[in-house]
């Protein structure tokens, strides 16, 4: 049986440990994707994970689900959880879609993220309940593997946009990049 979980690593002391939550587990209610009018399936647990230091929060989604979750790093760095102890997590809210990467402007601690049905890189700033597009390409943004916020570049906001689920499929054309 997979386990699905985050590795809590402490560099100071060379030891890891794994925690886990019924959240890290991908929704079989939202294991299938259409983007660009592909439809496909995958049913997959954690794929984004964002730090906010000024929250002291690890937030973390599964690819297959539509809510964020947090879980407070000092949790996370006091050690394994005693035997038969829940991890404290917190449902953050629902995004409009599944998706993949997700990062933290520390400038607001807003949550960058691409909802991926949506081929956009969206805003979400827990804490006011506001929500904005920042961008949308249906061509350009399918399948955001990765958001980033760039303190050396001003703030911008970095995106790592493949074609995955067209390779998935096995439907990619060479003519594509």
């Amino acid at each position: 049986m997979i386990q699905m979980g985050i590795i809590v690593y402490d560099g100071r002391r060379d030891n890891a440990w794994r925690v886990t939550h019924a959240s890290m587990y991908p929704d079989p209610d939202l294991g299938e994707y259409d983007i660009g009018g592909e439809r496909f399936t995958l049913m997959d647990g954690i794929v984004g994970l964002a730090h906010s230091p000024a929250q002291g929060l690890l937030y973390y989604q599964p690819l297959a689900t539509d809510r964020l979750f947090s879980v407070s790093t000092a949790v996370l760095a006091s050690g394994p959880p005693a035997e038969g102890t829940d991890l404290p997590v917190n449902l953050v809210g629902r995004k409009s879609s599944q998706g993949l990467g997700v990062a933290v402007d520390p400038r607001d601690d807003t949550i960058i993220f691409s909802p991926m049905t949506e081929t956009a890189i969206a805003a979400w700033n827990p804490i006011t309940n506001t929500h904005k597009v920042l961008a949308q390409d249906p061509e350009k943004l399918q399948f955001c593997a990765e958001v980033r916020w760039a303190e050396r570049d001003n703030g911008a906001i970095w995106a790592l946009s493949t074609r995955f689920h067209k390779f998935f499929r096995r439907s990619a054309s060479k003519h594509e990049v």
